[in-house]
């Protein structure tokens, strides 16, 4: 509402007030930046220094001030923050083929960013490329009843050879 000013002096003009503000918590901190290790382009919470120091390492990346910024916000009382690794490399990885290069077998990803640091080398001899499974079910006559009781069952020589150590047998009537 608009005042009329007619003489000098104090003026009052009232209004209505908006919707309060909420408060919201300030005490979790986001950081960005280049570390010697880590996840890539992921958040991850982050609530001691040391946990710090074991994901994204012991020494500061030369150059770059995360490992700076993120041991002052500790020393400081922070307790919870959300580290963020900024990088442009990406995972170097290496797709395994079978001998005659036909089929991709399996692929080899590094745990780090940047290129393979070392040679990888494969011997594919024990490698199946196509395996054939059989399954192998003997069947064998029961020369001697066995009570109720009883433990072991007695098998001709022949039918019993057909098992080996491990196989798991089942008694039907």
């Amino acid at each position: 509402m608009a005042v009329q000013v007619s003489y000098p002096g104090v003026y009052i003009e009232e209004f209505a007030p908006g919707a309060p503000i909420q408060g919201v918590g300030t005490s979790t901190a986001a950081f960005i930046g280049i570390a010697a290790r880590g996840l890539l382009k992921d958040p991850v919470k982050i609530t001691s220094w040391d946990t710090f120091r074991t994901l994204y390492g012991e020494q500061p990346v030369p150059g770059f001030y995360l490992w700076f910024a993120v041991r002052g916000f500790f020393e400081n009382g922070g307790q919870v923050c959300y580290i963020v690794r900024a990088s442009n490399g990406a995972y170097g990885s290496l797709t395994i083929k079978t001998r005659t290069g036909a089929k991709n077998l399996f692929i080899v990803s590094a745990r780090e960013p940047g290129a393979l640091a070392i040679k990888v080398a494969v011997d594919d001899q024990h490698l199946l490329d196509k395996a054939k499974t059989s399954v192998y079910r003997p069947t064998g006559k029961l020369t001697k009843a066995a009570s109720a009781a009883a433990k072991q069952i007695v098998m001709s020589a022949a039918d019993a050879a057909l098992f080996r150590p491990g196989d798991v047998i089942t008694i039907a009537a």
